[in-house]
């Protein structure tokens, strides 16, 4: 079960594309990837914005099938919003992936903050009920 400091965020169909795209030609040297500008812009949430038509025509039939069937799924985000109870300063939208595999199930995760190196940067849940917020 999700804990309740993770929010969940539905990918949709574009995005869905992107991502699939993008795994499914990370290890393939030969494959150059088409961005929609030459800057190589990335969205809100940090993912980079793939020119989708042109990328996926470029694809081999077997992999296209892979994202095909990837774009059919529900496919969520999920991220945890962290805040530093020594500093204060906050990180938002943190990948719950990474924070889920090394956190031991038990109460909260608490990391060492990027802004001040202590071990105080909690779900920001954590942070406002401490503070009674």
């Amino acid at each position: 079960m999700t804990p309740t400091f993770v929010k969940r965020r539905l990918l949709t169909v574009e995005e869905k594309y992107r991502r699939a795209i993008f795994f499914y030609t990370y290890y393939d040297s030969d494959f150059e990837l088409v961005y929609e500008d030459e800057n190589h812009m990335f969205d809100e949430y940090g993912q980079a914005i793939l020119n989708i038509e042109a990328n996926f025509n470029k694809l081999d039939d077997e992999t296209k099938a892979k994202v095909l069937e990837f774009v059919k799924r529900d496919v969520y985000d999920e991220t945890v919003d962290f805040k530093c109870l020594n500093c204060n300063k906050e990180e938002l939208n943190v990948d719950w992936e990474m924070i889920e595999e090394d956190w031991d199930g038990i109460d909260y995760p608490t990391l060492y903050c990027p802004f001040c190196n202590k071990p105080k940067f909690v779900p920001l849940d954590i942070w406002n009920a401490k503070h009674k917020r």
